[in-house]
């Protein structure tokens, strides 16, 4: 596994989020930083990945996309578990 997040993808993420926020499109902002923070957090990045992970949980709530939280929650709890085996 790359320990290095591909930046170039990242940097599409990025601009599909921004384009996302131009148009109001809640959910789909939401989809973007998730995926992006689930690469990030299989990276050397986690902490930003998180971060992102959290803004996507929250909006989703929000808009009560349930699979979504689930989702992130399940990724979340994943994260936490791997690093108390460390």
């Amino acid at each position: 596994m790359n320990s290095r997040p591909n930046f170039a993808l990242g940097d599409k993420f990025e601009e599909a989020i921004r384009l996302y926020e131009q148009i109001g499109d809640r959910y789909s902002i939401a989809r973007g930083k998730a995926h992006y923070g689930s690469m990030l957090m299989k990276s050397n990045d986690s902490e930003r990945g998180v971060k992102l992970l959290g803004d996507a949980r929250e909006v989703w709530a929000a808009i009560k996309y349930d699979n979504g939280v689930q989702w992130i929650d399940e990724l979340l709890a994943e994260k936490e578990k791997t690093e108390d085996d460390e």
